[in-house]
């Protein structure tokens, strides 16, 4: 499982590599007129599949589930680079029957490739819990998503979303007697983000 995650990680950050080498081909000219800087009334939904680990890189679980975000914060577009900040809350389902919500608060930076593509890094902390089988605990963590922004229409916040997911997970306040809650998770996610 985390040698097949590795490889597509680096699958992934190659075609970064290439997208950015085509973003110095195209005209200035070409890109799309950005939206209002300051509009950052929109969301996005993505669905998700990933391995869950222990400390031992052994996957041991496999999950679904889905996030929801919504920007609290964007800076102007300053050449192709772009500043915010986001909230977003989710929630992953397990084999096991076991449910993990989560509340995260991401800073990250957007980098426009082309006039119809850009990609996103965000990193941040969360909070959030495990509720199952397996008992039941309050967990915190920190996390990080890598996503291509596929935007076709002239506005860039309408737009697909297709990237990886990471983070680590540990309990902080144990509810009842159980494993600890203490693992890795890695995994895609596919998303559709609008402007309301």
């Amino acid at each position: 499982m985390y040698l097949s995650s590795r490889r597509a990680s680096i699958v992934f950050l190659a075609a970064c590599v290439v997208a950015l080498i085509l973003a110095w081909a195209e005209p200035a000219e070409a890109q799309h007129p950005e939206p209002e800087p300051s509009a950052i009334s929109t969301f996005s939904i993505d669905v998700s599949a990933a391995g869950v680990g222990n400390h031992h890189r052994q996957a041991t679980d496999l999950t679904g589930g889905a996030r929801l975000s919504t920007p609290l914060w964007y800076s102007p577009l300053a050449w192709r680079l772009q500043l915010g900040v986001r909230t977003s809350v989710q929630l992953n389902t397990s084999q096991r029957l076991t449910l993990h919500p989560y509340l995260a608060l991401e800073g990250g930076l957007r980098f426009v490739f082309l006039s119809f593509l850009s990609a996103e890094a965000y990193i941040g902390p969360r909070v959030g819990g495990q509720f199952g089988s397996e008992g039941r605990a309050w967990t915190s963590g920190v996390g990080a998503t890598v996503a291509y922004l596929i935007h076709p229409g002239r506005d860039n916040r309408q737009r697909f979303r297709l990237g990886m997911e990471i983070f680590r997970i540990s309990p902080f306040i144990p509810t009842t007697v159980g494993p600890r809650p203490n693992y890795r998770h890695i995994g895609f996610f596919f998303g559709y983000e609008v402007a309301f």
